[in-house]
């Protein structure tokens, strides 16, 4: 896994979008891009993303880069789905874990969905 939080968000945002991501380095992505994702970048579809700015050929990208600001912006188009278990101390009764789960998660730009709950011991 990629400690390098730029590097892994190029490469989670680039995958999502059918393109194909490589890490080369901790700090540098290679990146074969869409067709429509290279031209809305205006960068050629296989290109190099870096984090460090002396990798010669690459694009050095940070977190106010005009590259990774247009890479976020097609997340409101296309998002992740993430499950997750949340755990609550003390008695829940199935019908009002919802209005609680709704109460304490305040998701950004996303949905959440009630599946179940139920009483488990670990």
């Amino acid at each position: 896994m990629l400690s390098d939080p730029i590097i892994a968000t190029l490469e989670k945002i680039v995958s999502l979008h059918d393109g194909i991501a490589e890490p080369a380095g901790e700090h540098i992505l290679n990146v074969l891009l869409t067709e429509n994702i290279a031209s809305l970048l205006s960068l050629p579809e296989e290109v190099t993303f870096t984090t460090i700015a002396d990798v010669p050929q690459s694009v050095f990208v940070t977190y106010h880069s005009e590259v990774l600001n247009k890479l976020s912006e097609l997340l409101a188009v296309k998002g992740l789905i993430s499950a997750l278990g949340v755990k609550i101390d003390g008695h829940l009764k199935n019908t009002g874990f919802e209005k609680i789960l709704l109460e304490r998660l305040a998701p950004q730009n996303g949905l959440i969905r009630f599946l179940d709950a139920k009483p488990e011991i670990t």
